[in-house]
């Protein structure tokens, strides 16, 4: 069961969702009015792509009744400031929250589906850097992309400015710390 009322978006129900293919969420097509989510107790799996393009901009709660978070479950679901997933979470699978603009995140989970789960969370990684090495990262990053579609993937600056970003990621390794 759902509903959307001024800007809330409520899922309710017992044991697991669905799961859904992208952009077949019986919610997709409210995804823009939606800035804040409600996940009820009750339910146990959230199914994959049930959240997935939804914008919100609001902190949401995981209640503690969920065991599993499915596959691209919150895949470019807005850039709501942090996120936490309950110890009672199993597992998180592959690109669960992809593309997310969440800017804090606190997991207790003990299985997480490979390194890609939160892969694109760019604001994550921007916990780990000083203001002027990601703005330096990111002008940078043209340069690279200019180097390999020109084919220049063996020349010293191609392979200094690999260095450049080996540094910076020394302290985002993919990998969450589980409590």
């Amino acid at each position: 069961d759902w509903t959307l009322t001024d800007g809330v978006l409520t899922v309710s129900g017992n044991g697991p969702m669905d799961d859904y293919s992208s952009g077949e969420a019986p919610w997709y097509d409210y995804r823009y009015d939606a800035d804040t989510l409600v996940l009820r107790e009750g339910i146990t799996r959230i199914g994959n792509y049930a959240f997935a393009d939804c914008k919100f901009t609001e902190v949401f709660s995981i209640p503690s009744s969920v065991n599993t978070i499915g596959r691209n479950a919150f895949e470019n679901s807005g850039t709501y400031p942090s996120l936490t997933v309950p110890a009672t979470v199993n597992t998180i699978g592959a690109y669960a929250f992809r593309d997310c603009g969440m800017k804090t995140l606190t997991v207790s989970c003990k299985e997480i589906s490979g390194n890609d789960a939160f892969s694109g969370c760019d604001n994550l990684e921007t916990l780990t850097l000083d203001k002027m090495t990601a703005h330096e990262k990111e002008k940078l990053a043209i340069t690279y992309a200019e180097l390999v579609y020109n084919g220049q993937w063996f020349t010293p600056l191609r392979e200094a400015l690999a260095a450049f970003v080996d540094k910076t990621q020394e302290k985002v390794t993919g990998k969450v710390r589980l409590k």
